[in-house]
């Protein structure tokens, strides 16, 4: 096969281009991440150079990788997603039968003042990572739950009793799951900066959020789904799906309410039900991590325990380095 990868500005994309790279990305198990319009949001919103690495084989389009580029003096950072800001995976997406990770990785060339920080898509099946060669790969786990059963069996095999009665309690309490319309998204702005205020996460934009929002709940791709009692919302989420998953991407939630209400069960239990009733094969409870986060695991876990993996890799050429460290010791 004839393998070529070329790399291409945003604006050097039409409509028609674009559309063929989002197709691409439904169809080989890709994520709303590595859509053209989700990117393009990313990089108005933080100032980054946006292209699209495209790999062709015997000029068939077998691979697509976003590609954020910030500067930073004489040097270049390639991103292929912006993890600090929210977007948890990226990565290649690519015909599995016709590509490998591994060809594909060692023909992502950077230049002598370039770097990569590669975060992979997830990888519930087929591990192509495991067989890649890369020694230098980091391991992070997330937490997917499989829609293929009805949703009856979900809730009656798949959660344990105990989780099952917390549900319940919660409408008893009286909490109820609504949801959150753009025309007072200001509300689940202001959930999810008091929980990134207790858990010390950085606060973004609300345009950020709102622009993505805005964008994907027309196409009824998005919904912020919140969780009431007493009148005031008192925890939410942002659901983002394609046919592949609906990821539960933001969450927000007040930080003086009782314990008791399992409101935050009631939550992910309605996120469920919406995934499944969307059509996404898997729900994604974004990211585990029970040293930083060990409630927060502990709910996810209650709902599903197959924990997959998803990879950084971190490529720097040694110019890349000795030029960083130059300028960071005239920067400080």
């Amino acid at each position: 096969m004839n393998l070529k990868i070329i790399r291409k500005n945003i604006t050097e994309l039409n409509a028609n281009d674009k559309s063929t790279i989002d197709k691409f990305v439904e169809d080989n198990d890709g994520l709303i991440f590595h859509e053209t319009t989700f990117n393009e949001i990313v990089a108005n919103n933080f100032k980054t150079k946006l292209s699209y690495a495209l790999a062709y084989g015997n000029e068939d389009l077998i691979g697509v990788c976003p590609i954020h580029i910030i500067k930073k003096g004489l040097l270049k950072i390639n991103y292929s997603n912006l993890s600090h800001c929210e977007v948890p995976y990226g990565g290649w997406i690519y015909d599995k039968n016709k590509i490998s990770i591994r060809i594909l990785m060692a023909s992502t060339k950077i230049k002598l003042n370039e770097s990569l920080n590669y975060w992979s898509t997830i990888q519930p099946n087929n591990n192509d990572y495991l067989n890649s060669g890369i020694t230098e790969m980091v391991r992070f786990n997330t937490v997917i739950l499989d829609l293929s059963t009805t949703i009856d069996d979900i809730f009656n095999k798949s959660l344990s009793s105990k989780q099952r009665n917390k549900i319940r309690r919660a409408q008893k309490l009286g909490v109820v799951i609504e949801n959150i319309p753009l025309s007072n998204f200001d509300g689940f702005i202001k959930l999810s900066s008091q929980l990134k205020l207790k858990i010390g996460s950085p606060l973004r934009a609300s345009s950020y959020y709102k622009n993505v929002f805005e964008f994907y709940s027309k196409k009824k791709k998005a919904v912020c789904l919140a969780a009431k009692y007493n009148g005031q919302y008192i925890s939410s989420m942002i659901l983002l799906a394609n046919n592949n998953y609906t990821i539960a991407w933001i969450a927000g939630r007040q930080t003086d309410i009782s314990n008791n209400l399992y409101q935050n069960e009631y939550l992910w239990w309605e996120s469920i039900i919406w995934a499944k009733k969307y059509g996404s094969k898997y729900l994604d409870l974004c990211g585990l991590d029970e040293l930083k986060l060990p409630q927060l695991a502990r709910i996810k876990l209650s709902f599903s325990k197959n924990i997959v993996p998803f990879y950084l890799i971190v490529k720097k050429t040694l110019l890349f380095r000795v030029i960083n460290k130059i300028q960071n010791v005239f920067i400080n």
